[in-house]
């Protein structure tokens, strides 16, 4: 019994899918309008009491393999701009209207931002949270 059991956890650990995961940090002042556009992942949007924006960004890449691991990483970006008043986070996937290359990048948002910022929040695949915040566009397509 416990030879069998030890060969299905093996199996299982075998043919898991690759995953890789990091975490970064970010913030913005100066901020009137922030516009986020995700393909898969949350955006969580909270508002607070400070000046500056504050982002906590979750990533996750899960392929079939890790030669596709290493694909997506070159693949599918953050692009981060700011000019002036107006900062636009946008998950730059290759593939956002016709399916993925045997790879899955997910970004989590996690927001903190000043209560009186206008909010344009996109996003493909998942949901879209706003607490307080009071000027905010949402889109999930």
């Amino acid at each position: 019994m416990k030879k069998s059991v030890l060969l299905i956890l093996a199996a299982a650990l075998v043919f898991a899918e690759p995953e890789e995961k990091s975490a970064e940090h970010k913030s913005f002042s100066g901020v009137h309008e922030l516009i986020i556009d995700n393909v898969n992942g949350v955006i969580e949007v909270t508002g607070s009491s400070g000046g500056s924006v504050e982002v906590d960004i979750a990533k996750t890449l899960k392929a079939r393999t890790q030669d596709r691991i290493a694909l997506a990483r070159r693949e599918v970006k953050l692009d981060v701009t700011q000019e002036g008043g107006l900062v636009r986070l946008k998950v730059d996937y290759p593939f956002r209207d016709h399916g993925g290359p045997g790879y899955d990048a997910i970004y989590d948002f996690r927001v903190r931002v000043p209560r009186d910022i206008r909010l344009d929040l996109h996003s493909l695949n998942s949901r879209i949270a706003s607490r307080e915040p009071r000027e905010t566009s949402r889109s999930v397509t």
